[in-house]
């Protein structure tokens, strides 16, 4: 059962998840706010006894290694790695290869939306540009994100 403390503190990480989608699909960008504050609300989280910081830490580095090479590589953003390591940290080692698993196959989905938009009309009758537009990955993570908070925390903790 989680207290309302529990709630209290993964409620506020949820709503940057959102927030960051948000400013991924308007902007292209993931600005570090999103990313501290995933990483402060953890801390007070694993301060609380709520989850063991150690194992958060580990997690982040699980992710933050490919994803600098994936940086490099111009696969991924940066704002993307870091949004990704600040919630690898949430999920622990249990749980952080399943929210790679989800963000990769969320970001597969909309990487196929970018592939079949621009053959579709709006209701207008005007085309969907999504040629030289980057893709909103940052969308991709906060689904991943959200999913992983209600399997891993609400539902398990």
């Amino acid at each position: 059962m989680n207290s309302w403390i529990q709630i209290a503190l993964i409620g506020p990480v949820a709503g940057v998840l959102v927030w960051s989608a948000v400013g991924a699909l308007r902007h292209r960008r993931l600005p570090n706010t999103d990313s501290v504050l995933v990483i402060g609300f953890f801390i007070v989280y694993a301060l609380l006894g709520y989850a063991d910081l150690l194992n958060g830490v580990i997690a982040a580095v699980i992710v933050f290694v490919p994803g600098i090479l994936l940086f490099k590589f111009n696969a991924l953003g940066g704002g993307d790695v870091k949004l990704i390591t600040a919630f690898a940290f949430w999920m622990g080692t249990p749980g952080v290869l399943t929210f790679c698993l989800y963000t990769a196959i969320t970001g597969g989905l909309l990487a196929v939306g970018y592939l079949v938009a621009p053959h579709l009309k709006t209701s207008g009758g005007a085309e969907i540009d999504t040629r030289n537009k980057e893709l909103p990955y940052g969308v991709a993570i906060a689904i991943a994100g959200l999913a992983s908070i209600w399997q891993f925390l609400l539902m398990e903790g």
